[in-house]
């Protein structure tokens, strides 16, 4: 039995999910080359996100939009947020979204610093300042 609001514990007793409420069933493309596309509502601690997943042939993009700011994996380019002013943590080594909460930032676009994101944190505490 799966909850739809996560954060308990699994049946086998395992250590509970991110609080991640899943939201409308996801839209999925499939492009030309055959990559899967991802689009989602997340509700992540009460605030309402849109989460991107992108899968490439080696690995997944991912990305975690908030109204303020976003939090991407590491395929994700710094310098492209840094040159058109854009809120954006990284993380790295994420294969889900859930991944990415838990995850430790390595990098922070200067708007995302203005917002009192830090590497060092992790992707769920950058979220609640880019919400």
């Amino acid at each position: 039995m799966r909850s739809q609001e996560w954060g308990v514990r699994s049946e086998s007793g395992g250590r509970p999910r991110p609080a991640i409420k899943r939201g409308e069933t996801p839209g999925i493309v499939k492009s030309e080359k055959g990559e899967r596309k991802m689009s989602e509502k997340l509700v992540i601690d009460g605030q309402e996100f849109r989460g991107d997943r992108i899968d490439l042939p080696k690995c997944a993009l991912l990305v975690i939009q908030g109204k303020k700011g976003m939090l991407g994996c590491g395929y994700v380019s710094l310098a492209a947020a840094e040159k058109f002013g854009d809120a954006l943590a990284t993380v790295s080594g994420v294969a889900s979204f859930d991944d990415m909460l838990s995850a430790e930032v390595k990098g922070v676009s200067a708007a995302a610093a203005a917002l009192g994101v830090k590497a060092g944190m992790t992707g769920r505490e950058a979220l609640k300042r880019m919400a």
